[in-house]
């Protein structure tokens, strides 16, 4: 369900993108750059102040929303258009130029916006913000804000939370998932790995993923557009206790923190065994949220309760599903499977469609610094919702790579994006003999005009007959006399 996101009827995706990533958020970045840059870099006596410096570049050109915004639109098109290396996207070299990103912003500059960008922002109590905007009671029974909070203070004063740098950039971009989208009643909570094999305490091995080494998400989306309403970034074990609840294990904070905007609104939440448990179900039901899952095998008599029913379901291996709104029955809509299990198997892996979409059009630019990675995770998701908004608002099926594309163009704010012709690659005078043809040919033969021997093979440009082992010699000295 959409919320007045578009007052004005506009429909492109720029204005899809700035509901989430909104312009107050953007001129924060650019204060908080402006800082980090000044006090890291100018304060360097030892940094030589050439032309093409940081320094030098900051003095003439500054940090402007403009270039942020055209820095976000070169991080999307790197993924879109993936090459090895970050410098070939400007190569002079005919095998990797680009056309595109030269004519966006130069590589120093580039460089220089990615050195000064920083995230740190302040906190500035959004979440007290929403809960009243949504009229969230205050009465609830599983004591949620208030505790929250106060265990949030009492554990800061011991130790200093990893995830400063990155938190409340997440949590504004959370702020923004929840103010303008409500969701329907499937939801789904599952676990994503960003990959990331630098240095940080942060990192996680789960050598069941993919990729073994990376960042932990926890988040929570619709089951049917796979829109992302929060996400919880995981500190690891060290720091559990940033995210644990008073009277709460590890993982029943985890669903508590994610549900607790969706409480006695008929919701049913689908995760998959390693949250599950039979407390959390209990808790679930005292929130007014309907919850369907699967139990470890660890699972030996279980005791009946109100609170939830358990069925064991024999497929090509033993399932044991708890839920406290799904039966075993098999109906017309189930497919021949159990209503449990049909449900379960359509509305518990939505996560996986984010994922998907960061590994085919996510950036995969590489950076030692860890926040800088989250950064480039929180900009996949940010365009993955995006997405999902243009497509609700509009009724339209919307092309990943066809948005993608339009928000490039308008991101660089280009006024007539289809008149604008691209830099024609520019190939020096003496490498043009690279794109000539050399062609066999079976009817007749001649003399190779490079060595004189009989040769079947002809240079279709110059229409001369020459072996292949002759062609690079032949022109680089007889035509553009390259030594």
């Amino acid at each position: 369900m959409l919320t007045d996101i578009c007052p004005n009827d506009e429909k492109n995706e720029l204005h899809f993108f700035k509901l989430l990533f909104d312009d107050k958020l953007v001129d924060e970045i650019i204060q908080n750059s402006e800082e980090y840059f000044r006090n890291k870099f100018l304060k360097n006596k030892k940094e030589k102040f050439s032309k093409n410096s940081y320094s030098w570049l900051y003095k003439q050109h500054g940090i402007e929303k403009s270039n942020i915004m055209k820095l976000i639109a070169i991080l999307i098109y790197m993924g879109l258009e993936p090459k090895k290396k970050v410098t070939d996207y400007w190569s002079t070299n005919i095998f990797f130029s680009n056309s595109f990103v030269p004519l966006v912003m130069s590589r120093n500059m580039f460089y220089f916006l990615c050195a000064a960008l920083h995230i740190e922002l302040k906190d500035n109590d959004l979440n007290n913000d929403f809960e009243e905007e949504l009229e969230v009671e205050d009465d609830m029974d599983y004591e949620d804000n208030n505790e929250v909070q106060q265990s949030q203070k009492n554990f800061n004063h011991k130790v200093e939370d990893p995830r400063k740098k990155v938190l409340m950039f997440i949590e504004k971009i959370c702020y923004n998932f929840k103010k303008y989208y409500y969701p329907d009643t499937d939801l789904c909570i599952d676990e994503s790995l960003v990959y990331f094999r630098g240095r940080s305490s942060l990192k996680f091995y789960m050598p069941m993923k993919p990729h073994k080494w990376g960042f932990k998400f926890h988040m929570i989306c619709e089951s049917n557009s796979h829109y992302v309403l929060d996400i919880l970034f995981d500190a690891g074990k060290e720091y559990k206790d940033l995210i644990t609840l008073p009277n709460h294990s590890f993982t029943e904070s985890i669903i508590v923190r994610l549900t607790k905007y969706y409480s006695h609104n008929n919701h049913i939440i689908y995760f998959d065994s390693w949250y599950s448990s039979l407390s959390i179900f209990t808790k679930l039901k005292e929130m007014g949220i309907y919850a369907t899952s699967i139990l470890k095998n660890t699972y030996n008599n279980i005791p009946l309760s109100e609170y939830y029913n358990i069925y064991t379901i024999e497929d090509r291996k033993t399932l044991n599903f708890i839920s406290n709104i799904h039966s075993d029955q098999i109906d017309s809509n189930s497919k021949n499977k159990p209503n449990i299990q049909y449900q379960y198997i359509k509305n518990a892996k939505s996560i996986d469609y984010i994922n998907q979409y960061s590994a085919f059009h996510g950036n995969k630019k590489r950076s030692k610094k860890w926040w800088k990675k989250v950064f480039m995770f929180m900009l996949d998701v940010i365009i993955s919702n995006s997405i999902v908004l243009k497509e609700k608002y509009t009724h339209k099926k919307v092309e990943n790579k066809q948005f993608l594309e339009n928000l490039i163009k308008q991101l660089v704010n280009y006024d007539d994006v289809e008149t604008i012709s691209v830099r024609p690659k520019i190939i020096p005078e003496k490498y043009l003999y690279l794109l000539h043809n050399i062609k066999k040919m079976s009817y007749k033969s001649q003399k190779c005009i490079e060595c004189h021997k009989s040769c079947t093979y002809k240079c279709q440009e110059c229409d001369k007959f020459i072996h292949p082992e002759c062609f690079n010699n032949y022109h680089k000295k007889n035509i553009y006399n390259i030594n």
